[in-house]
């Protein structure tokens, strides 16, 4: 079996030089990537579901590798001979441990205590409910990691759905014309890409839509975030960025470090049972937590990394996208800064409406100035009048494949000529078999019969309306 097998990981310490070579071996450079790759998104994408799954990717790896930092929990043994320390460990793990909270949380009678002195460590002291004394849980601890997990999956949620709904329309069409110009493609070629780039106009509205409603989901995201994880961790997570600040800043006194106090590396555990006379007997004993150094690391850093997410996510929607929306101006003078060279009319055109402003927009940040300037002339020499209204008709002029010319219909031989002016062709008297055959084969090779006149071959016409395209 190999090394990398999750049999060997455990037991193989170079396993985990193995996991911490491929996280690494990431990119972060690649989380806001050059124009060499395709954007379709923005950087509100990039902070949710990329950095921020790099983050929390990273940080289950190091929760996740609990043996290399000692066992998740570690209890003395206990003062009874028929309680194994195995036993009480695998109970104080199961139910969790606590701290004694009077003893940092500001209470009147703490706020003198020393430890060392009055306590044994934060929150590790004798149960006195008289004195106020409240019992702490901290049963959050074995959740951490599967708490990590679900939130890398929330994070992709909107994107996955924004990615859903786009299906690649978008991005393929901006793959077909990021490399390669508009003129270097020929014929029927150019005719599609070109036609392509109508399609995705014409459900521009649906794109924004989509996207907007992605953001959207990311800011309620966000918030529920933050208070899933202030319930998560005792309603101790919206204020813990800013106590810690505050005690970094203006104390040394362990007893008032919020880390310690939400993150406790030793707390108490109590287990009861009845013993050979049935009375009730409780043994207490002291646990060690190791992973809790980690866990304060974790937290504290995602605390300040939700906040960054909160205020870039709340500027985009209420202030850029109200103002994108709302502003015609102010979508005309972006688009006018990344095709410079573009005809300003039509660009103005595009950006009376958020939805073509959008997705025009998508485009040129992913080409270069001159190639979104000759994409848009093609566009609107095939596609718009001249007084910039939408046409979807196709015009076929010069249009050649392979040397051929297209048209509706066979027309006459090229050394035939017309029957001579006022020619009747009178028709003969036909059989039932033959009635029946001309009425599946209406045509006579030369066109249809409300083409042709009395003075000439049937008249040559090319169909030029949006869907139907008869060579």
């Amino acid at each position: 079996m190999s090394s990398k097998t999750p049999a060997k990981i455990g037991s193989n310490p170079l396993a985990f030089l193995d996991v911490l070579k491929q996280v690494t071996s990431l990119k972060f450079t690649s989380v806001f990537s050059s124009r060499s790759s395709i954007q379709i998104d923005n950087y509100i994408f990039k902070l949710h579901s990329t950095v921020t799954i790099y983050i929390l990717t990273i940080s289950t790896v190091f929760v996740g590798m609990k043996q290399y930092f000692g066992d998740p929990i570690e209890c003395l043994n206990p003062d009874s001979a028929t309680l194994t320390r195995a036993q009480m460990q695998n109970f104080c793990w199961m139910e969790g441990a606590f701290t004694i909270i009077s003893s940092y949380a500001g209470h009147p009678k703490s706020l003198g205590e020393v430890t060392g002195l009055d306590n044994a460590y934060p929150g590790v002291k004798g149960y006195n409910p008289q004195k106020g004394d409240l019992k702490m849980p901290h049963k959050y601890y074995q959740w951490v990691y599967y708490i990590l997990c679900i939130q890398c999956i929330l994070f992709y949620a909107p994107k996955y759905l924004w990615k859903r709904r786009e299906a690649g329309r978008l991005q393929d069409l901006i793959d077909k014309i990021k490399d390669r110009h508009i003129l270097q493609y020929e014929g029927l070629d150019r005719f599609l890409v070109v036609k392509d780039t109508l399609d995705v106009m014409l459900i521009a509205d649906e794109f924004f839509s989509w996207i907007f409603f992605s953001e959207i989901l990311y800011l309620l995201h966000i918030v529920l975030e933050i208070f899933f994880l202030n319930a998560f961790l005792g309603g101790k997570f919206i204020m813990l960025g800013f106590q810690w600040l505050h005690y970094t800043l203006n104390s040394d006194n362990i007893a008032f470090d919020p880390l310690i106090r939400m993150f406790p590396r030793l707390t108490k555990c109590a287990f009861h049972k009845y013993g050979t006379s049935g009375s009730l007997e409780t043994f207490d004993t002291l646990c060690f937590m190791p992973l809790n150094i980690v866990n304060e690391k974790v937290f504290i850093m995602l605390w300040f990394w939700f906040m960054v997410l909160l205020l870039a996510t709340i500027y985009h929607i209420l202030i850029y996208r109200t103002i994108m929306i709302s502003i015609p101006w102010y979508r005309y003078k972006r688009l006018t800064a990344l095709a410079p060279a573009a005809d300003k009319r039509f660009l103005k055109k595009i950006s009376k409406r958020p939805g073509r402003w959008f997705v025009m927009n998508t485009i040129a940040s992913n080409l270069k100035p001159y190639y979104f300037a000759d994409l848009l002339d093609k566009l609107q020499e095939d596609h718009y009048t001249k007084n910039f209204r939408l046409d979807s008709r196709v015009t076929m002029n010069d249009f050649v494949v392979d040397g051929k010319v297209p048209c509706t219909a066979p027309t006459a031989p090229p050394k035939s000529k017309p029957p001579p002016p006022g020619f009747i062709t009178q028709e003969q008297p036909t059989s039932s078999g033959e009635e029946n055959a001309n009425k599946n084969n209406a045509s006579d090779g030369w066109g249809d019969d409300t083409n042709t006149k009395d003075d000439g071959w049937p008249v040559e016409e090319t169909k030029n309306d949006n869907l139907g395209i008869v060579w």
